[in-house]
Order: C-alpha cells, then structure tokens, then sequence
C-alpha cells in the first residue's frame, strides 16, 4: 500500500495539507517541510541522524518510509554534509531553463541564488584532501583552498568548498575510518611501451572509487569500475594510468561487504 501522503494525481487540482488540513499550491500535498515529515512521522518512518541535523531528505522504499538528515546519510561512511559554493561567472548555462515553446532564458534569481550552494556528503577526509558525493556524483576537494580536484561531479573549476566545510573536515580527520582491503595501490602504465608500473597509498574505498596518495600527496580518484583517473588527472595522465584490475577487484570488496552486513 502506498503511504497516505503520495502526491495528489492532478497537479491542476486545488490543494490541501494531508497533515494539518490548510490549503496549499496546486501539487503540493504539505505546507512545508515540518508537515511532510509530520505526516511521515505518523506512518512509522524511521529516522537517521547521526549527527542531529534537521530533516532534509524523506524515502520511500522497498523497507518503508525513511527520513534523513541528508539523502546520503544512510552510507556506511557518511560523516556529515558540507557546503560548496559557485564561483563561476554569473552568466552561464547552469542557470538558464528552457519553457515549454523552446525559448530559453535566465531563470529566476531567487532560484539561481539557491543553485549557487550545494550540501554533498562527506565521506572521507584525512585533513588535506576529502572525498563527498552528491546526486550520485563523487567529487575530491582540497581542504587548504576549497578547489575541487575534480571527479565524477560536473564542472569542478566552477565549485569551491566553503572556509567553513572545510574547517569542520579539517578537525575530523581524527575520526577512526575503515582499514581499506590493500595497503599498496598498484598503478599500471598504458601505451606501447607502457611506462613503468606504479605504486600509492590507498586511502579509501566505498567499492565505487578510491583514493590514492603519493608521498602525503598527489592524490587521486579513481574508478573501481574501470580503473580511470576521475581526479588528479594533472599527475595520473588517464590515457597513460589506470587502476589495476588487481586492485579494482579488491576495492570492491568493501561494497560486497557492507551488501552481506546491511
């Protein structure tokens, strides 16, 4: 059975709050976020917070209704949620819409304000370098400066971690993390004759991608899937380095292992 606070069908259709009963937009079933998780709530949600914060994300799965303070707060590694910011210019097609004639324009200020700042999960953070993930897109930031090293996110020149993300991720690098299933990351040179084969720390894995160092620095991230620099591409050329499929096959050993325990 479908929870009782589903959208309504018609999104033409005058409106009322399930929860509290006022009357609200067309399409939307709540007077805010307070109702819906309200609503939730009286359907036996179950809650994760592991930090406290508010309510920001409500699922609806296969095991039920749950509510989380960020829309990756149930990873295994999840730590908190940091903020990046746009730093790009302020004419750019990441703030232009297209209607329903084709016609495209600006959008609104008041919603480009809001697409200025973005909260990504923080999942690994060793005080210099730091791993998140938001809309299913990993990204490495570096925490002296806020730059995004680049990844799988979009356009990385255009986003900056805020002073204080950064600050936050800084003083927990502390924090006990998983062992990764191999110390050595092994780097293997492509091309005819391939380069010399290559070593790294590795830093973390989630059985997705994982982060190498050289020396406490020149880190990288790297695809389990295929082995391809996704980040630090100025030091692993992806067209000369890949992750071996050695190690690629013990990375995914971390996300069989939280599949078996979950």
């Amino acid at each position: 059975m479908k929870p009782s606070y589903d959208l309504h069908g018609d999104p033409l259709a005058p409106s009322h709050c399930l929860h509290c009963g006022k009357s609200t937009s067309p399409a939307h079933n709540f007077c805010d976020m307070e109702c819906h998780v309200a609503a939730a709530r009286a359907e036996g949600a179950r809650e994760h917070r592991p930090n406290g914060l508010p309510i920001t994300c409500i699922q609806n799965g296969r095991d039920g209704i749950l509510l989380l303070e960020h829309s990756y707060a149930d990873l295994p590694d999840y730590r908190f949620p940091v903020e990046v910011e746009w730093i790009g210019p302020e004419e750019h097609d990441h703030f232009t819409g297209t209607d329903g004639s084709g016609t495209t324009s600006r959008l609104p200020e008041h919603t480009v304000a809001a697409m200025k700042r973005e909260s990504h999960a923080l999942l690994f953070t060793d005080g210099v370098a730091a791993v998140t993930i938001e809309d299913d897109l990993y990204a490495l930031w570096y925490l002296n400066d806020g730059r995004c090293g680049g990844g799988s996110c979009r356009d990385a020149k255009v986003w900056q971690m805020t002073e204080r993300s950064r600050e936050k991720a800084r003083l927990d690098k502390s924090r006990e993390v998983r062992k990764p299933p191999v110390r050595v990351a092994d780097i293997e040179g492509l091309g005819d004759p391939p380069p010399h084969w290559q070593g790294a720390e590795l830093l973390y894995t989630d059985g997705y991608v994982a982060l190498t160092a050289v020396a406490g620095e020149k880190y990288a991230l790297w695809s389990v899937k295929n082995g391809l620099c996704l980040a630090g591409r100025d030091v692993w050329n992806p067209k000369q380095w890949r992750l071996s499929p050695e190690t690629c096959a013990a990375c995914k050993t971390a996300r069989e292992r939280d599949a078996r325990s979950s």
